[in-house]
């Protein structure tokens, strides 16, 4: 979860100045008639100003000032301006787009002011043969269309939208995002007044929420990263963007209960104590006769995939995951007569701690002193107890199963069957190949991550070419990520004592590769859990959701559903490896 503070500075808008041409001729020899006056060029209309507001996580964050002026030649010329800032961090932009009369993008300037150095982008060429020069600190090179590309939108400014609008109205075909990510409609529906909403799929490269009210962009949202944009004045569009796209988390049905409890974890390490804030979910006893019988109910604990979520596996703040996967599987669990506990990461919501400090062995003591909270109820039955571990998550749950003799089941969903730096790079190989990036920048981006994680792995200062803020990050992250290098995922799962196990796999997922699956299986099978269930889901994503793009951006997708034939399939497993027998 980011946190901004704003200093709010007013940018002025850009100036354009109109050139006159004058027109001129010899006088009219005297005995001549009069010839007419030269017929001039009407004069061009005046530049139109536009003012946006810039939010992050829903905090103004600065201003983008766009200068838009439409030659004789019937092209549109824009030039612009952006400062923006996060965490004490200030970027600052400036630049110049031109447009073919049909507002597809002809040409373009970017410069941009980071706390490492100025980067500049210079993209010609047509359609077919896009070519965008990047020059930083002495060395440029070329990124080549991979296809033929007609929208230009340079991050992270929004002025590569100014003029989508009017090409969303008329639909246009084949939109394609410079250097090669195809662009498609996935939403079109009516807002509020004449405003239009329009939800565009950009690939790898997530999903924009656009708000266009007569052929103009009156706002904008990046529901992933929670960056948005708004015309001066017209604040009410962008919130009803997002009241239009935020799904709101599901109600807890009649029949089941939920309780707020706490789970405090000691200090270890370096890491620190936490208070885990999570919720217990169980079935309410039927009758008055089940309450007497004080029954003990089957549990399991749910484990999160990485980075800051709450206890639904939901990110915190605008932006990002709401699909409360977790929450929608205690339901269908509680409903087989399974209870659960889920908890907020620790640093997250209303658990304290520090998660910037975690690893991989706080994770797995913070989830060893989960199921000890769920042991110590009166209303769970301390023998039939399991995990379900979702991504990073399914890392976790196979460790405290090692370290817990007397776990009974294991969920493995989209659990990764090799190192989490390995994923990582084939993550970053695909995503930058699917946007369109020419092969051998692809393999250049890729190495030099591979050489960052080489340092971690080897105790060694990062590249010198890592700039300097991005060290600031990746330091931040070298314990967690040393951490897992240093994890054999494979011997773990040989390792494993036989037990019902359960492992998950959506065919489309972006994340953890579907070939990871028979990884698992086949560690699993290298030891005592040859009879571990797979079950592959072709048309689900990472978040067992049904993927019609294989894009990111579904998971902003506020209509997306967790699938019913894998909740089922999940709480009917976990039913009968709980069962009291």
């Amino acid at each position: 979860m980011r946190s901004t503070r704003v200093d709010i500075t007013y940018i002025p808008a850009l100036a354009l100045v109109a050139l006159a041409a004058a027109c001129g001729g010899a006088p009219p020899a005297p005995v001549a008639p009069p010839s007419p006056p030269p017929v001039s060029a009407p004069p061009a209309p005046p530049a139109e100003h536009v003012l946006l507001q810039l939010f992050l996580d829903g905090e103004l964050a600065g201003h983008e000032t766009w200068a838009i002026s439409r030659p004789a030649d019937g092209t549109t010329q824009i030039d612009f301006e952006s400062s923006i800032e996060e965490k004490g961090n200030k970027l600052r932009g400036t630049g110049s787009l031109t447009l073919a009369p049909d507002q597809t993008t002809r040409a373009g300037h970017i410069a941009l002011e980071t706390p490492d150095g100025e980067v500049k982008g210079d993209l010609t060429g047509t359609a077919g043969t896009m070519v965008l020069r990047l020059a930083r600190g002495g060395e440029s090179r070329d990124v080549k269309a991979e296809r033929p590309s007609n929208v230009f939108l340079p991050q992270p400014f929004f002025v590569g939208f100014a003029r989508i609008c009017p090409l969303l109205d008329a639909g246009t075909p084949a939109l394609v995002e410079f250097p090669g990510s195809a662009m498609t409609i996935a939403a079109h529906r009516p807002l509020d007044g004449d405003l239009t909403l329009y939800a565009v799929e950009r690939g790898p490269l997530g999903r924009s929420v656009l708000a266009c009210e007569k052929g103009q962009l009156i706002a904008a949202l990046d529901p992933w990263s929670g960056q948005a944009a708004a015309r001066e004045g017209r604040k009410a569009a962008l919130d009803a963007l997002i009241v239009a796209t935020t799904r709101q988390k599901p109600k807890t049905p009649d029949g089941i209960t939920e309780e707020d409890v706490t789970v405090p974890v000691p200090a270890m390490a370096k890491d620190g104590d936490a208070r885990l804030a999570c919720t217990f979910l169980r079935p309410v006893p039927a009758s008055t006769a089940q309450k007497r019988s004080a029954t003990k109910l089957p549990a399991v604990v749910f484990l999160s995939g990485s980075g800051p979520q709450d206890r639904d596996e939901d990110t915190v703040g605008p932006g990002g995951v709401k699909l409360s996967i977790f929450k929608a599987m205690a339901i269908a669990l509680a409903q087989r007569g399974v209870a659960s506990l889920r908890c907020d990461d620790r640093g997250t919501a209303r658990s304290t701690g520090s998660f910037e400090l975690a690893t991989l062995t706080t994770f797995v003591r913070d989830a060893g002193e989960m199921v000890k909270a769920l042991r110590a109820r009166g209303d769970v039955d301390p023998a039939r107890i399991g995990l379900v571990g979702h991504s990073e998550g399914g890392v976790v749950a196979p460790l405290v199963v090692q370290g817990d003799p007397k776990l009974k089941a294991l969920v493995l969903m989209a659990a990764p069957g090799r190192q989490i730096p390995e994923i990582a790079l084939l993550q970053q190989e695909r995503m930058l190949a699917q946007a369109g990036v020419p092969k051998e920048q692809v393999d250049k981006q890729v190495e030099a991550q591979r050489a960052v994680f080489d340092a971690i792995r080897t105790g060694q200062p990062l590249p010198k070419d890592v700039p300097e803020s991005e060290r600031a990050h990746v330091d931040s992250q070298r314990a967690w990520l040393k951490s897992h290098i240093d994890n054999d995922v494979q011997k773990t799962l040989h390792d494993l004592r036989a037990l019902p196990i359960l492992v998950t796999q959506g065919a489309k997922d972006l994340q953890i590769p579907p070939e990871d699956a028979d990884l698992v299986r086949r560690g699993l099978a290298s030891g005592k859990n040859a009879k571990a269930r797979v079950i592959l889901y072709p048309s689900l994503n990472h978040l067992f959701a049904v993927s019609h793009e294989g894009s990111l951006g579904e998971y902003s997708d506020p209509d997306a559903q967790l699938d019913v034939t894998f909740l089922t399939d999940v709480s009917t497993f976990l039913a009968q490896a709980l069962s009291a027998k």
